[in-house]
């Protein structure tokens, strides 16, 4: 909260959320209703993630983005308590994390046995910081967030 500032949970607003326009277009997730090309995030993150993605793409080219569902958009800034917490705040609430394919790569789905999250995306967002729920819990392997305090959180 020092560092990114305070989220407005009643109001549902984001603190110093500002547009990325995404390196490639990614689908809603959650219904699959439309592409995106455009996300919300903190602007202490932006060029970061926009960093991230880019990589992504070139490291893997469009065909890899599409065999591992990396163009399937979970969720970025959506303001609201942790999954379960009523004293805690999500990660998404200050536009800091990311869900990416969370129909292969989902809350309890183990990885690497079994979600997809292929280690070269992972490593893209682990160059610049971000922590994979992947590398940290062996599950959740969707969920990326530009902070270190993962644990009981």
């Amino acid at each position: 909260i020092q560092f990114y500032g305070r989220p407005d949970i009643e109001r549902g607003i984001a603190p110093q959320s500002v547009p990325l326009i995404l390196p490639y277009p990614m689908q809603l997730a959650w219904g699959g209703r439309g592409w995106i090309s455009r996300v919300y995030v903190h602007e202490l993150v932006r060029d970061s993630l926009e960093r991230i993605l880019t990589q992504v793409l070139e490291r893997l080219g469009q065909d890899g983005v599409k065999h591992y569902g990396l163009d399937q958009y979970g969720g970025l800034t959506n303001v609201r308590m942790m999954r379960g917490s009523r004293s805690k705040i999500s990660r998404h609430s200050f536009g800091i994390a990311i869900d990416i394919n969370p129909k292969e790569n989902g809350l309890r789905t183990p990885w690497p046995d079994k979600a997809t999250m292929p280690v070269e995306a992972i490593e893209c967002f682990e160059e610049e910081g971000w922590i994979s729920y992947a590398r940290v819990r062996g599950i959740d392997a969707m969920h990326f967030q530009a902070t270190s305090n993962y644990v009981g959180n």
